[in-house]
């Protein structure tokens, strides 16, 4: 199936139901990602590629990238925002790691384990 070319108005309703889309000017997207130790599906919505996750949704939590890119990004981030009770905010290397790694995957690497 062909991922949707989307409105940018219509992008926070694809977020929050976990849809796959491109908005119209490729600026934004949301795929649906396996870590590289098999675990997943991680939801992953980037603004101007790989380089900025703005959420991701792994085993019914959210994440959100704290950190700031561009105005432009800022609003994407506005956009998107899956307005699902709590996002745990993080930074970008944060997100990276969790896309990379899952959560639990994160947060081992981090204490050494």
């Amino acid at each position: 199936m062909a991922i949707p070319r989307i409105a940018n108005r219509d992008m926070g309703e694809y977020v929050r139901h976990m849809i796959e889309f491109k908005n119209n000017n490729n600026s934004v997207y949301a795929t649906t990602v396996t870590s590289s130790q098999g675990l997943g599906p991680i939801y992953v919505v980037y603004s101007y590629g790989t380089h900025f996750p703005m959420y991701a949704w792994e085993k019914g939590k959210w994440y959100g990238n704290k950190d700031k890119y561009s105005r432009t990004t800022s609003c994407h981030q506005s956009l998107c925002n899956p307005s699902s009770g709590s996002i745990f905010w993080m930074s970008t290397e944060r997100m990276i790691d969790i896309i990379s790694r899952g959560y639990n995957g994160m947060v081992a690497a981090r204490l050494g384990a």
